[in-house]
Order: C-alpha cells, then structure tokens, then sequence
C-alpha cells in the first residue's frame, strides 16, 4: 500500500484472508515525508512503480526484507501534481498514467533503446477528456479502461494505443477514482468515491451491479487478485478486502498510522511464462499490443513512417506546449515545463521585428506582423519557410480564428479591428472608431469577439458578423489583457497587472483567481494558468491563490500563445453517442431512458 501521510510503503507478506493480519509489520518510508503518494502498481522483475509530487518513479530489486536494497529512480517527471492512477504494461513494458489537469491519458517505454530516451513519451487520449483518474489494462486482449469525472462521470474503454473509445457507463456514477480489472472473467471493477461503493460490470459494460456499499468509506485504490478485491480508504484509514463474487467482506483491518491511498498486489509470478507479441514485430520507439495485435507508435514530436515500424521527426518544435517571441525570436516550451520539469527549448531566428503572432495548431503555422515592413507573414513549422500574407497597417494581438480560418488583429492607429480571410485573400474592417481598443481575443466556436477599450477601463463583446458591440464588464481597474479558454469558455483577464479574474462569455459569475505580480500576459492551459512577468514565467493551478512554478526564460518576452491542436477543434460539431444498451434519440442529443433515467451526453 501507498500511503500519504506520511509518506511511505506498507506491505504485508501473502494476500490477506482475515482481520488477523497484521499491516504494519513491513514499512519502508520515503523522504520527505510530505511525499504525497497517489497511485502504485507492480511491474515485472521485482520492480514497483508509483506516482507522486510530480512524477513516477521505480523502485527496482524490491525486497520486504532489504530495504536498503531500494533503488528509487525517477520514470517520467512532468505530471500533474493531482490525483491519477498510474498502470503497467507487463507484457510489453510500458507504463500509463493518467494526468488529472493537464485532462490526457499517457505512456511511455520503460525500456529506453538507442532510438527512445528517458524522454520519450506519448499522449494517447487529450479529445473530449477532463479530469481522468482511474485506469486499468488488459495487455493480453490489449485493452485500456479509464475513468472520466468531469462534468459528468464516465467510463471508457480503448485500445492501449488508444484508438477505439467506447463509453461503457455513464450514468448512476460520481467520482470514479480508481479501477481494476479480472482479466480471466471479463470483468472491470470500480471504487465511486462519492456514492461509497464498489461496482462491477463486463468487458462491455453489461452485468452491472453494486458488489458492495459501504457507507462512510471513500474508497481511493483498489485492485483485484484472486477473487478478492482490495481496496483503501485514507479517511477512515482502513483496507477492506470484499468477495468479488458475492460482496462479503473477507476482511476490514485498520492502519495504525499514516493514510492508505493506493494499493496493488506484488506477485513476482504473474505473467512470467506469457509471450510478448511486440517481440514478433521490431518496433524504433513504442509498441502495444491491441486488440488487432501488435501495433508500432512514436513519442511526441515524431511521427509513424509509411513502413509502421520506424519514426521520423514531425518538426523542430514540440507537439503540444507554449510559444513565445521576443522581438526577433521564436522560443517553445513543452508542456512538462507547467509541472516545473523544464526540458529543451527549441527555437527559430526571424530577420523581422515580431510585433505579435498566433497559431493555427492543426496545419503548424505560425502567423506574425513583422513591424519593420508592416505585413502579416506566415512561418510553415514543418518547412520553415516563409510566406508573405498581405500588408497592413502597424499591427497588434493578432489572433486565429479557425472555425473561418481567418486571422484578426487591432490597428492601433485607426482605432479599428481588423480581419484576412486565409480562404478568400480578402482583408476588411470588422469595428472602426473604437475606443483605444487592445487586447483582443476572440471565441471563434461561438463568433465573439473580446477586447478591453483602454479609454472606458471596460471590456467589450462584438462578434465575427459586425454586431453592434456592448459592454461585458465596464469600469475596470487597469485592465491590461484577455484571454479565451475555449475548454472552460470562460474569458480571463489581467486586472491592475497583478489580479487574474475570470468571468462567463456574458460577464456573469465573475472569479478571482491567482495573484500574478508584475504580470504582463496572461494565458489559459487546460487546467492551468500562466503569466509573463518580467523575464520569467509562472504557472499555478487554477484553484491556488499564488505562483507554483516559474523559470527564468530569456530576455524582453512579449507574448505566450497556446500551441495545441485539440484547442482548436470544432467541438460544437461532436457527435453524441449512447451507452451499451440505449438508443440516440431524434434529438441527437439524447438517450434512451434506461433505469437510471434519460441523460444528454456529448
């Protein structure tokens, strides 16, 4: 067992069967002791994998009876530091994870070859998934269960490489923190944090049934072997062992110190006479099996060659992270870098003068003014060429809206907005004779158009058709700049240079969020915001009040644009589709009414 607080492994010799089993006779602490463990899971050659405070990490050649045998050594740094299972791949020796703030499913090699690195890594599942928190395998059928608990709980089942995503359950569910599966039966077990019970149904979502309720035990961890499944509860500090087939409780034993959060069963025979079907293909970087058998994958950054074994740089740049300019100079962050990892740091020399830019995410372009010949340009990622798009007037916050595929920025100079339709070629005015307009930002699946007028301290809403524009939020102090985060679709704003606020689309439900002192520029990642504050850049969860991490960056940053393609997808255009036995109603939206009731789910 992994505990919390205070930091460490507990770990008792045999499977229990009875209250008489002592849970404390085997402990290994960590330092610090503040270490926060939140999930555990067995992996082959006496290995053991868990994740906390950033990170997973293995101990290799573990013994009960030789603790200062442990070698801990770090797997993977980046993670979220939030709740998240974490499994392992037996059969082919990969690890996932699940990141509950950066909202993805990931994995990576444990074995690093001379074409992957301790680096290498793979995000799997980022479309249509908020807060993920539980995760099961299946390597033999190549199976991948997880758990969704955001708006609406949920779960899924996927190939290991992450294609095929079949929504198994969806209603009756609150917060599905950890799952575990009987390979031989078919079967998934689930611990609902919230409703106290633990459930069970088939591969297919079918056979569903409460295996037990226990009111008053949030369960955590949970992981079955031999018919029992095992689970752990910090809030009453306590692991219960229940009858996978009729729910009786084998066992119900208290830990004397510390709060039990994860749990798995070490057994150093399991899977030990199976053959890999990976060893059948010869995969440069990643392999799974799947249902279809063996399949070859590449880390981020790479992609598939045409041969589907070997991999080839996509570009120079990161798949997914934070582009920032200075005045001549590209630079971009991977994502790690939010979780206080830090990495390379690609970058790309201009002979222009950047006044500002944006991004189309999908096609890799960036887009800037160059202020020393007043035209907007286009820089291709995958060429690095350079494309002459037309000529403006002095430009700024310029802005993708790629639901028209067209660019948008302020004239400062005239006092006016401004647009290049990227299909057409054709430039016009959206809005003259504002009000000293900066700072725009536009929600382009609903055709709004933000910016803050600097002479009425206010900001204001137009859209993309020229409707006449009114005040979302008047009478500000300092408002200096916007943002749209199109996952939450909640417009922030940097108030008096320090204060990050955020507020609905019509100015309603206004929040305070964190204090970003000095802070000149503001963004939104998944669960995260960001700022530019002199020469440095800050992150913090959206729920902290201050400052999580920051590194010193490079001199005279201007602006920080969000470079990721699920960002920028069409998500009003999703199709809704039904649990295992409903039927999508003529409203395309709805369900079925099943015994839990009707529900909408996109």
């Amino acid at each position: 067992m992994g505990v919390w607080n205070n930091a460490s492994f507990i770990t008792t010799l045999g499977i229990p069967d009875s209250n008489l089993v002592q849970f404390n006779n085997f402990r290994f602490n960590l330092s610090p002791v503040q270490t926060r463990i939140t999930s555990i899971a067995a992996g082959p050659e006496r290995s053991l994998y868990f994740s906390a405070e950033r990170g997973i990490y293995e101990i290799s050649n573990y013994s009960i009876w030789n603790n200062e045998s442990f070698t801990i050594s770090p797997v993977y740094r980046g993670k979220s530091n939030s709740v998240g299972q974490i499994a392992v791949d037996v059969l082919s020796n990969n690890i996932y994870w699940c990141d509950g703030l950066l909202n993805w499913i990931a994995m990576k090699p444990l074995s690093v070859t001379n074409a992957t690195t301790s680096l290498t890594y793979r995000v799997l599942i980022d479309r249509d998934l908020h807060q993920p928190e539980g995760l099961a395998l299946d390597p033999h059928d190549g199976l991948m269960f997880f758990s969704e608990n955001y708006p609406r709980c949920r779960i899924e089942r996927a190939s290991m490489s992450g294609n095929n995503r079949t929504v198994l359950l969806y209603s009756g569910l609150i917060r599905v923190m950890s799952l575990s599966l009987d390979t031989e039966d078919k079967r998934v077990f689930w611990a609902d944090y919230e409703r106290h019970t633990v459930e069970t149904c088939g591969y297919d979502g079918s056979d569903r049934r409460v295996l037990r309720r226990m009111n008053g035990v949030p369960i955590t961890g949970l992981q079955f072997y031999e018919n029992v499944v095992h689970g752990v509860s910090p809030a009453r500090r306590t692991v219960v062992g229940i009858d996978a087939n009729t729910g009786d409780v084998v066992y119900d034993s208290v830990i004397p110190m510390g709060d039990p959060y994860a749990v798995t069963v070490f057994d150093a025979a399991v899977n030990t006479s199976i053959i890999d079907p990976c060893s059948l293909i010869q995969c440069q970087q990643i392999c799974v099996n799947t249902p279809f058998g063996p399949t070859c994958l590449c880390g981020e950054g790479f992609l598939l060659e045409a041969d589907g074994l070997s991999c080839k740089v996509r570009t120079w740049f990161h798949d997914k992270g934070l582009i920032i300019n200075n005045a001549t100079m590209f630079y971009m962050l991977d994502t790690r870098f939010i979780n206080g990892q830090g990495g390379r740091v690609p970058y790309m020399v201009t002979s222009s003068i950047i006044s500002t830019f944006t991004v189309n995410a999908h096609s890799r372009l960036i887009y800037f003014a160059d202020a020393k010949t007043n035209s907007l340009y286009e820089l291709n990622l995958f060429t690095q060429r350079y494309r002459l798009v037309t000529s403006t007037a002095p430009a700024a916050d310029l802005t993708y809206d790629w639901m028209t595929n067209s660019l948008m920025w302020i004239e400062p100079d005239h006092s006016s907005i401004r647009t290049f339709s990227l299909v057409s070629g054709q430039i016009s005015t959206i809005y003259s004779n504002l009000q000293q307009p900066t700072a725009l930002t536009v929600d382009a699946q609903n055709g709004y158009i933000f910016w803050i007028s600097r002479a009425s301290s206010a900001i204001l809403r137009g859209s993309r058709d020229r409707k006449s524009p009114h005040v979302v939020l008047p009478s500000l102090t300092s408002p200096r700049h916007l943002y749209y985060d199109v996952s939450s679709q909640r417009l922030f704003l940097l108030e008096n240079g320090m204060f990050i606020k955020s507020c609905l689309i019509n100015g309603a439900d206004v929040k305070s969020h964190v204090i970003a002192f000095n802070a000149t520029n503001i963004f939104v990642y998944k669960d995260y915001l960001g700022w530019l504050s002199g020469n440095q850049i800050h992150f913090a969860k959206q729920t902290s009040v201050a400052s999580e991490v920051l590194f010193n960056i490079f001199a005279t940053p201007k602006e920080v644009v969000v470079f990721d393609p699920i960002l920028q997808s069409n998500l009003q255009g999703r199709e809704c589709k039904c649990d295992a036995g409903s039927q999508l109603q003529a409203d395309s939206t709805t369900c079925s009414t099943s015994k839990w009731g009707a529900i909408s789910r996109h």
